[in-house]
C-alpha cells in the first residue's frame, strides 16, 4: 500500500493481496511434528544409516589404496638404476623391471607393502593402478542409476519400504562381492552395491527430513552427519585390516537399520497425498478397478478416504511412539492441517483442469517440469552439487597420496568436518536469537562455506605449484594434510545444506522426483571425482585448477539466482528462496487462466460430509 499527498490510502494491488494471503500462517502437517521419542528414534536410525552409507562411499579409498614399493631385487641385489626416488612411482618401477628382465633374462622381484589387503594384490593388477581407478569410477556410476530408480519406488511404494528394500539388497550383494574371482566381476558387483547405497542414501534423507520437526530439520542432520559416518568407517577399516573383512563387517552392519526401520512409520504427508493421486482427473482417463457395483468415481473416492485415514493413523503412531501419551491438541491440529491440505489439493486439481496444456506422459509428465522456477532451481542445485561431489571425491580418493596413514587422514578430516558442522549450528542458533538481518539461513550458509572451500582450494593449488610439499618436507606436508582435511570438512557441511534446502523447497507431490534429480547430479560428481586424479599425469595441479574453476562458477551462479549480482532480487523474484523457518510445501501452487492459486483456494467449497471425514471417530 502507498499514501498520496492528500492523505488518501491506495488500495493494495492484487499481487500484494496474494502475497499477504500466502504469508499468513496456515495449518500444516509440520504442526503435528514434535521433538519426542519418535524423533530420538529417527536420530538413532539416521546415525546407523549414515555409517552404512559411509562404509560404501569410502570403501575404495581403503580397498583401492595403491601398494608402495619397498625393494627391488635381481639376483639378490637391487639394480643401481632403481633408486629410492624411482621406487616412489610404482608404474615406473614395473616398466624398468620389465625392461631389465628382457635385456638380461634375470627374474626380478618387486617387494611391495599393501594397505588393507588392497585389491591390487587380490586381482593381480599391482602394476596397473589405472585399472583400479577406472573400476572405482565405474562403481560410483552405479550411484547415478540407484538414485534415479529409488525416487520412482519411493513415490510409488513409500519411503519406508523402499529404504528397507535397498538396505536388504545392499547387504546381499556386499556378501557376494567378497567372493569375486577377478576385478571385472568385482566391479560389476560393486556397481550394484553402489546402486543400492545410492538408493538408501536418497530415500533416507527424504524420509528423515520429512519426519523431523521444522526447528530440528537442519540441526540434527548437521549434528549427526557424514563426519560421524566417516570417522566410524576409518576406525572400522583400520581394525578390519583388509578389504574382504571390511566387506563382511559392512554387510553385518547394514542389518541393524533394516531391523529398526521395521518399527518406523511411513510419512503421513506421503500417505495423505496418495489419496489425491487416486482422485479421477478426467472420467475418460480412468478405468473401473473394483469388483463392486460402485461407479469409478465413487470407488476412487473411497480409496482416497482410506489413504487419508491411513495418514491419520500414521501421524498418531508418530505422536504416541513407544508408549508416549497422545498430545492433547493432536486431534485439533490434525483436523486443521488435513482440511487445509485437502482444500489445497482440490484447488490444484481445479487449476489443472482449467489449464490449456495437454497432459503429457513419460519422464517429463511430473508437475515439477511445468513450474519454471522449480525447473531453474533444480538445474542450479544440480550443477552446484556436481561441483561439490567432484571436489569431495577427488580429494577423498586422493587420500592415498596425502602424507600419513589413510585411516588417520579420513578420521581427522571427519573431525574437522564435525567442527564445521558445529560452526554452522552455532551460527544458526546465535543469529536466530539475535534476529540479525544476515541471519544464518540456508543461502548464507551455502555462500559462506562455498567461499571458504574455494579459498582452501586456491591455497592447496598454490602449495602444489610452489613444489614445496615434497616427501620429507615436514611442515609443508602437514599444511597439505590440513588443507585436504579442511576441504572435505567444508564440503560436508555444504552437502547438508543441499539436502535440507532441496527437501524444504520441493512440494510433497514432486519432492521425491526433485531430490532424485539433484542426487543423481551428485552421483555424476562421485564418478567424475576419481577421474580427476588421472589428469595428474599431465601436471599435478590440474585437478585443483578444475576444482577451483568449478567452485568459482558455482558461487557466482548461486549468488546471482539468490540475491542478484547486478541488483538485489526480491524474495518473489529469486529462484533460490530462503526456506529456513518456513513449513514444507505440501502441494503445487498451480496458476492457470490468469488466476492465482489463492483464487482457486477461495473457490473451494467443502460440504459437511467432506469435513466429517476429518473428525475423530475413535472416541
Amino acid at each position: 500500500m502507498a499514501e498520496d499527498d492528500k492523505g488518501t490510502t491506495e488500495k493494495p494491488t492484487k499481487a500484494e493481496e496474494g502475497t499477504a494471503e500466502e504469508n499468513k500462517k496456515k495449518p500444516a502437517f509440520d504442526d503435528l511434528l514434535k521433538f519426542g521419542r519418535y524423533t530420538k528414534f529417527l536420530t538413532i536410525v539416521f546415525f546407523l544409516l549414515l555409517t552404512t552409507q559411509s562404509l560404501q562411499l569410502l570403501f575404495m579409498s581403503f580397498a583401492g589404496a595403491g601398494p608402495r614399493v619397498t625393494d627391488v631385487t635381481c639376483n639378490g641385489t637391487r639394480p643401481p638404476e632403481i633408486t629410492k626416488e624411482v621406487m616412489s612411482e610404482l608404474v615406473k618401477v614395473c616398466d624398468m623391471v620389465e625392461e631389465i628382465e628382457k635385456k638380461t633374462g634375470v627374474i626380478c622381484e618387486i617387494s611391495r607393502s599393501y594397505k588393507y589387503g588392497a585389491i591390487h594384490k587380490s586381482f593381480g593388477v599391482e602394476c596397473n593402478p589405472n585399472a583400479v581407478m577406472y573400476s572405482s569410477s565405474f562403481q560410483h556410476s552405479g550411484l547415478i542409476f540407484g538414485t534415479l530408480i529409488s525416487g520412482y519406488f519411493a513415490n510409488r511404494y513409500g519411503r519406508k519400504y523402499t529404504l528397507m528394500g535397498d538396505l536388504a539388497l545392499l547387504s546381499f550383494f556386499l556378501v557376494i562381492s567378497a567372493f569375486s574371482p577377478n576385478i571385472i566381476f568385482f566391479t560389476i558387483l560393486r556397481f550394484i552395491v553402489m546402486m543400492c547405497a545410492a538408493g538408501s542414501h536418497n530415500v533416507c534423507h527424504l524420509f528423515i527430513i520429512e519426519n523431523l520437526p521444522p526447528k530440528w530439520r537442519s540441526i540434527i542432520p548437521t549434528y549427526l552427519s557424514y563426519p560421524v559416518g566417516f570417522f566410524m568407517t576409518a576406525v572400522l577399516a583400520n581394525f578390519c585390516g583388509d578389504w574382504v573383512t571390511l566387506t563382511y563387517v559392512s554387510a553385518a552392519f547394514t542389518i541393524l537399520p533394516i531391523i529398526l526401520m521395521g518399527f518406523a512409520v511411513e510419512t503421513p504427508s506421503f500417505l495423505f497425498g496418495k489419496g489425491n493421486v487416486m482422485a479421477p482427473k478426467k472420467k475418460q482417463d480412468v478405468k473401473l478397478e473394483s469388483q463392486e457395483g460402485d461407479s469409478t468415481e465413487a470407488f476412487l473416492k473411497k480409496k482416497g478416504i482410506e489413504c487419508r485415514k491411513k495418514a491419520r493413523d500414521a501421524a498418531q503412531k508418530c505422536d504416541t511412539f513407544f508408549f508416549t501419551k497422545k498430545s492433547v491438541d493432536f486431534d485439533e491440529k490434525w483436523r486443521a492441517a488435513a482440511i487445509q491440505q485437502r482444500i489445497n489439493e482440490i484447488a490444484s486439481r481445479m487449476a489443472a483442469e482449467d489449464s490449456k496444456e495437454e497432459k503429457s506422459s513419460g519422464l517429463f509428465s511430473s508437475p515439477l517440469f511445468k513450474d519454471k522456477r522449480l525447473v531453474c532451481f533444480t538445474t542450479i542445485l544440480a550443477f552446484c552439487i556436481i561441483t561439490l561431489s567432484t571436489t569431495t571425491y577427488g580429494v577423498l580418493m586422493g587420500m592415498g597420496g596425502v602424507p600419513g596413514a589413510i585411516w588417520v587422514n579420513v578420521a581427522l578430516s571427519a573431525v574437522l568436518s564435525y567442527l564445521c558442522n558445529w560452526l554452522a549450528i552455532a551460527a544458526e542458533l546465535i543469529c536466530g536469537k539475535l534476529k540479525h538481518p544476515m541471519w544464518a539461513g540456508r543461502r548464507q550458509l551455502h555462500i559462506g562455506f562455498a567461499g571458504l572451500t574455494l579459498l582452501l582450494l586456491l591455497c592447496l593449488l598454490s602449495v602444489d605449484v610452489s613444489g614445496k610439499a615434497t616427501p620429507g618436507s615436514g611442515v609443508w606436508e602437514t599444511v597439505v594434510r590440513f588443507l585436504a582435511w579442511a576441504i572435505v570438512g567444508t564440503c560436508t557441511e555444504l552437502y547438508i545444506v543441499h539436502h535440507v534446502q532441496s527437501s524444504e523447497t520441493f512440494p510433497t507431490p514432486v519432492r521425491a522426483v526433485g531430490c532424485s534429480i539433484v542426487q543423481t547430479a551428485s552421483r555424476l560428481g562421485n564418478a567424475f571425482g576419481p577421474l580427476l586424479l588421472i589428469t595428474k599425469k599431465y601436471h599435478s595441479s590440474i585437478p585443483y585448477v578444475i576444482m577451483a574453476a568449478l567452485f568459482t562458477l558455482e558461487l557466482l551462479i548461486y549468488i546471482h539466482y539468490s540475491f542478484g549480482l547486478c541488483g538485489r532480487k526480491t524474495e518473489e523474484q529469486a529462484v533460490i528462496r530462503e526456506t529456513k523457518g518456513k513449513p514444507k510445501p505440501e502441494f503445487m501452487q498451480s496458476e492457470s487462466q490468469g488466476k492465482s492459486f489463492n483464487d482457486y483456494v477461495k473457490e473451494v467449497k467443502m460440504t459437511d460430509e467432506d469435513l466429517a471425514e476429518f473428525d475423530d471417530t475413535s472416541a
